[in-house]
């Protein structure tokens, strides 16, 4: 700091002169040979942290009490923090007061005086934290108050850099006190602010391997929670404050004169670079045998790894002043800045064996890998010349901002095979593989001149703004400025076992999030495969298996698709197969639910059933979607957009519930056996789609003759019906005599390839194939001709007996005479019945 005065009182100040003054403050060292400043604060910070390999085995029964029962960590922290902070004045200043007299005059004079602040700042801190693997065996019972295992690898790094500069120049002529006949003022003077900040912050964190066996493990808490993180901190924040004022001020004088020669300059330059990187380590946790209870989660299995890198820079830069005549005012600020964040999980498996059970108040098995990269460059200049003067004036502000953001995100695989028992309370199975990146950069600037009004003198004013990403230019081979990936491995789960939830019964998902925010963004989001394989039991109080593949790309907070310019999305293929047993959901849920994903596919082997207690099947997506069925599907099934098609293939069942959503113009082909609600249930099922029916296909339709109701199946929105095959039909309620029903309806019009049905011995059936509907015709006669007399008798006593109806207690018996081979006699069929 630098500061001269002049202080004068009276009545008759002949002179206040100040001449040749050099204010400066030097916080750099000028370079002969480069001709530039370098560095007159540098700082350098480097942090480093390792922790070592973690290994427990347990044996033998352990209580812990109202704690954890084991509890293994290796962590390192490592955190390199640098501040920097210059603040530069210089002030001269001339005071005149006055004083009553018989003539008041004044004379202040500032010849040559120069004001200069410099400074030149480089900092650099780096931090690098490195864990190592841990390794817990549990071979006893372990009995804990809190969490059964907890298996830690975690590294965090953060490098920080703060730098500020502070400068001011200040220079004035002031006449206070009362009225003065004659004042004279007159200034030469030159103001400069020069200011350069350079920082580089690095973070590189890397966690290890965490692996966890266990057994038999009840407590309240989680029973087994291992857990690779890696966190990655790199800031950098500049901040510049320049400011010149230089001012004459006078009381009322009968003859002022004031007279100026003044240059004011600031320039500022500002370059931050900051670098995130984390790594997480793959995670395994294997369940051998024994049970596992647990308050909370049953198996917590996490690979996360999260990096931030931001550059954050601000210049202010001002000039002020009052004075006439001859003036240069000019603002320069420069803004480099460059944001690297790059994240990667590991890999996440839990295997549970056939021999193993978990019992769990939350999730049975939670595995994730996570995967998170937040890259931010922010700038911003305000520029500013506030001009009182009346002639010569000369105002420049120029401004130069460039920026580049980069966000890189990588989650692996997460694969978990459960073979044994889950009861959860909340998710019975979870995998998630998960990667979100995000690079932004904001960019301001703010660039005035303030004149007075009705200004008459000759004035030049230039008014630049540049800013730039770093990979410049326009599209077309340019680089971009910024750029988001993100990547979401596979997601692979296998049951062999049981499963019971409370909530969904398995969770599947890969997903990943790009977001790019600046002038020449690029966006790019890739989710894998979902992969979910059923052999056991899956039964679930909501959805039965939810499984879904989901990529998702902004650019400038718009989200965009592959025909947007720097967008790239794609989603993996979701796959679930019940090769055998079943997968039930809870009322008013699906058992199987698909979303995004590509070209999807829900497979049902022989021996596997998709429903849930309100019959509800299967729900899809927009994407694409097939559904192969060698099993047993009971319910509503409904695969919302894209190109989509339901296979009931030969041996297969489905049982439709209200509605058959395909979309129009896609195909239910049916090979097997297509049943509107299953048997001795009535339902109209609504298809919007297209149905083929194969020579081997069967159309089977409960017949209610007392209500004169039966199955139907409606085809809407234009879909067609192509039949071959047989209608396979189930009397209910008989009544002697005829009765016909609609069974098919189809607004696109309906083709009889060949379809036909069969007479039994006592019903004869006959299908009228019209134009838009198929008219089922039914005649019973429990006494048709060429029985005997005692087989006659009964016959007849039968059609008397339901010739308005008969009992509903004899309707199986009914029911299974009236699906006789034809020609086999009625009584050896009620007698077969009965046995």
């Amino acid at each position: 700091m630098n500061e001269n005065n002049q202080i004068a009182t009276g009545s008759e100040i002949e002179e206040q002169e100040q001449e040749d003054i050099e204010q400066e403050n030097i916080n750099a060292e000028w370079n002969e040979l480069t001709e530039e400043w370098e560095p007159g604060q540098e700082g350098y910070v480097y942090a480093t942290a390792e922790s070592s390999y973690v290994e427990v085995t347990q044996d033998q029964a352990l209580s812990a009490g109202t704690g954890t029962g084991i509890e293994a960590e290796s962590t390192a922290i490592a955190k390199a923090e640098l501040e920097q902070n210059a603040t530069q004045s210089n002030g001269n200043a001339q005071l005149a007061i006055l004083e009553l007299g018989e003539e008041i005059e004044v004379d202040q004079e500032q010849e040559e005086i120069d004001q200069e602040n410099v400074s030149v700042q480089y900092g650099e801190s780096i931090a690098d934290a490195t864990s190592d693997d841990v390794d817990v065996y549990q071979n006893g019972t372990l009995y804990a108050g809190i969490d059964g295992i907890n298996a830690e690898s975690t590294a965090v790094a953060i490098a920080e850099v703060d730098q500020e500069a502070n400068q001011s120049n200040s220079n004035s002529q002031t006449v206070a006190g009362v009225a003065a006949d004659d004042v004279d003022q007159e200034q030469d003077v030159d103001q400069s602010n020069y200011s350069d900040q350079e920082g580089v912050a690095e973070a590189y964190a890397a966690s290890g391997e965490v692996f966890v066996k266990t057994a038999d493990d009840p407590s309240l808490g989680d029973a087994a929670d291992a857990t690779s993180e890696a966190v990655a901190i790199a800031e950098v924040d500049q901040e510049a404050h320049q400011e010149n004022i230089n001012s004459q001020t006078s009381v009322l004088a009968t003859e002022l004169e004031q007279g100026s020669d003044v240059d004011q300059e600031n320039e500022s330059e500002q370059e931050g670079f900051a670098l995130a990187v984390a790594e997480s380590d793959d995670v395994e946790v294997v369940q051998e045998g024994g049970t596992l209870n647990a308050g909370e989660d049953g198996i917590d299995a996490d690979s996360s790894a999260k990096a931030e890198a931001t550059v954050d820079q601000d210049v202010t830069q001002s000039n002020q002043t009052t004075s006439d005549f001859d003036l240069e005012q000019s603002n320069e600020a420069e803004q480099e800045g460059v944001a690297l964040a790059a994240a990667v999980s590991g890999a996440v498996t839990v295997e549970q064996f056939k021999y193993g059970s978990i019992y769990a108040g939350g999730d049975g098995i939670n595995a994730n890998s996570s995967a998170e990269a937040e890259a931010k460059v922010e700038q911003e200049i305000s520029q500013e010349n506030l001009i009182n003067g009346l002639e010569n004036l000369n105002g420049d502000n120029d401004a130069y901002q460039s920026a580049a953001a980069a966000a890189v995100a990588l989650a692996n695989e997460v694969s978990i095979a459960a073979h044994g028992e889950i009861s959860a309370g909340d998710d019975g199975v979870v995998g998630i593989s998960s990667a979100s990146a995000d690079a932004e950069i904001s960019q301001t600037l703010v660039s005035t001149a303030l004149l007075p009004v009705g200004n008459p003198g000759v004035v030049d004013l230039a008014q630049l703004g540049h800013q730039y990403g770093l990979g410049g230019g326009y599209w077309g081979g340019e680089a971009p400025d910024v750029f988001a990936f993100a990547e979401a491995d596979e997601v692979n789960i296998l049951i062999t076992g049981r499963v019971k939830a409370g909530d969904t019964g398995v969770v599947a998902i890969s997903k990943a999030e790009a977001e790019a925010e600046g002038d020449y963004p690029v966006a790019v989001a890739l989710s894998d495969d979902v992969n979910v394989e059923i052999w056991g039991k899956v039964h679930s109080y909501g959805t039965g298996v939810f499984a879904g593949s989901f990529a998702k790309a902004e650019i400038n907070e718009v989200e965009c698709t592959d025909d947007t310019d720097g967008c790239f999305v794609e989603q993996g293929n979701v796959t679930v197969a019940v090769k055998k047993g079943e997968v039930v959901g809870g009322f008013g849920y699906y058992g199987v639910v698909v979303k995004g994903g590509d070209d999807n596919l829900i497979a049902i082997g022989k021996g596997g059933t998709i429903t849930s207690k309100s019959r509800h099947a299967i729900l899809g997506g927009e994407e694409d979607e097939t559904v192969e069925n060698s099993g047993l599907v009971w319910g509503d099934v409904d695969l919302d957009g894209g190109w989509n098609a339901f296979n009931n293939n030969l041996g297969g069942k489905f049982y439709s519930g209200d509605i058959i959503h395909l979309g129009a113009g896609n195909l239910l082909t049916n090979a097997g056996d297509l049943s509107p609600g299953g048997q001795w249930s009535l339902q109209t099922s609504e298809l919007d789609g297209n149905l083929l029916q194969t020579p081997a296909g069967k159309y089977s339709v409960d017949v209610n003759m007392g209500a004169a109701t039966s199955d139907r199946v409606d085809i809407i929105n234009g879909g067609w019906a192509d039949l071959a095959g047989k209608v396979r039909p189930t009397i209910s309620n008989p009544v002697t005599g005829k009765e016909e029903v609609t069974i098919l309806t189809a607004e696109g019009g309906v083709t009889d390839n060949g379809i036909k049905v069969k007479d039994t011995a006592v019903v004869d059936y006959t299908l009228n194939v019209n134009p838009n509907d198929v008219v089922l015709k039914v005649d019973v006669d429990f006494a048709p001709k060429g029985l005997d007399k005692g087989a006659g008798g009964v016959g007849q006593h039968l059609n008397q007996v339901y010739k308005n109806g008969g009992p509903s207690d004899l309707w199986p018996v009914t029911t299974a005479c009236s699906r006789a081979a034809q020609g086999q006699r009625c009584v050896e069929c009620l007698l077969a019945a009965e046995r």
